[in-house]
């Protein structure tokens, strides 16, 4: 099966390195919650929070943290002979750190594609056109338009998007990484029984 996997909270996770940078820049003392462009724009011009994120999304990827579990796990799913492909909707001039941190960090995957924001592709159209299985994101607006679509929908558990009422039956809040395992682990068997 083709995984989609988002980069930015579910893979690389910048809400510590946010909140310490926050704090030196601006002297904002955040939660990580409230490291997100929604809630800065309100404390911060537009300039700076656009300001901020090159930083954070440029060369500070390099100190953001892996999320617990994630190399364990995606490197399970590509034995078991899944497909990972990571789909970010960063900007292009900051996929290449997106990159880096992939291969530094020796997080094993297939494929690398960006939707970067304002481009005429959205996430929606290219797991259609990929014909992809399960896709894992933290941001719950990138999923919610693919309920009905027959795909295992995952929102990774964050506490940025722990407000967010899950109003569809086919979106399922994901605990980390053993879980997200275990449901496409499940899923897949699912698909098997299917075909059978």
């Amino acid at each position: 099966m083709r995984i989609s996997v988002d980069f930015d909270g579910v893979i690389a996770d910048a809400s510590a390195f946010k909140v310490k940078l926050a704090k030196k820049k601006f002297d904002l003392t955040l939660r990580p919650e409230q490291t997100t462009g929604a809630f800065m724009r309100r404390l911060i011009s537009n300039e700076e929070y656009d300001e901020f994120r090159r930083e954070v999304n440029g060369i500070y990827t390099l100190q953001t943290k892996i999320v617990p579990g994630c190399k364990k796990a995606l490197g399970l799913l590509m034995i078991e002979g899944h497909k990972i492909i990571i789909l970010t909707a960063r900007f292009a001039h900051e996929q290449g750190f997106a990159k880096k941190f992939l291969e530094v960090n020796n997080i094993p995957y297939n494929h690398f594609l960006f939707v970067a924001e304002g481009k005429k592709r959205t996430k929606k159209e290219v797991i259609n056109k990929l014909k992809i299985g399960a896709m894992i994101d933290d941001y719950y607006d990138n999923l919610t338009n693919l309920s009905g679509s027959g795909i295992g929908i995952y929102l990774f558990d964050q506490p940025w998007n722990r407000k967010n009422k899950i109003d569809k039956s086919d979106i399922i809040r994901v605990f980390g990484w053993t879980d997200v395992l275990d449901r496409i682990r499940a899923l897949s068997a699912e698909k098997v029984e299917l075909v059978r």
